[in-house]
C-alpha cells in the first residue's frame, strides 16, 4: 500500500484516489473527520476479532489498530441514518464500544512498520465500507451469545 510513498502526501494520495478517504493531513499525520458519510467504531480486540468472524472474513473491512499489541481495533465505517436504540447503546457502552462521534478525527496509518497505527485489515480497491449498523449489529450479536452463555452456565 506504502511501498513507493515517501512523503505524508504521497500517502495522502494512495489514501484519497485509491480509497477515496476524505484525508487531512495535521503535523505529518493522516486523519480523517467523523462526519455524516464516515465513521468509525472503536472496541476491544478481543470483542473486535468475534465482530470480524461474525460479519465473515470474505468482506473487505478496513480495520486499524496500534502497533502488535493492540488493545484496541478502530473500524471504518460508513455512517447510516437512524437512531440506536437505547438498550443497545447501553450494551455497547457496557462491554467498552465507542462510537466516534462527528467532528472527532480517525488517524490514519502512514506505514505498514509494527509501530504506531497500523492496518490490521486495510482497505480495498471498490469494496465499499460496512455500515455502522451492520458493525454494531454483529457486536450486539456476540455480546448476547456471550451473556446467554454465561447465563446457561450460571444456572447449573
Amino acid at each position: 500500500m506504502f511501498e513507493n510513498c515517501r512523503t505524508p502526501q504521497d500517502v495522502a494520495y494512495i489514501y484519497a484516489r485509491r480509497y477515496g478517504f476524505p484525508v487531512r493531513l495535521f503535523d505529518r499525520r493522516l486523519y480523517f473527520v467523523a462526519d455524516s458519510d464516515w465513521g468509525a467504531i472503536s472496541m476491544p480486540v478481543l470483542l473486535a476479532r468475534r465482530v470480524r468472524a461474525e460479519i465473515g472474513e470474505d468482506v473487505a473491512m478496513p480495520i486499524i489498530r496500534h502497533g502488535h499489541r493492540s488493545e484496541r481495533w478502530v473500524f471504518v465505517a460508513r455512517r447510516n441514518q437512524g437512531h440506536l436504540m437505547q438498550s443497545w447503546l447501553t450494551t455497547l457502552e457496557r462491554n467498552d464500544v465507542r462510537l466516534v462521534s462527528n467532528g472527532s478525527r480517525v488517524w490514519l496509518p502512514m506505514t505498514h512498520a509494527g509501530l504506531g497505527w497500523t492496518w490490521y485489515s486495510q482497505p480495498q480497491v471498490g469494496a465499499g465500507l460496512p455500515t455502522r449498523r451492520r458493525l454494531l449489529n454483529a457486536a450486539l450479536t456476540v455480546i448476547e451469545t456471550d451473556e446467554a452463555s454465561a447465563n446457561r452456565v450460571g444456572k447449573r
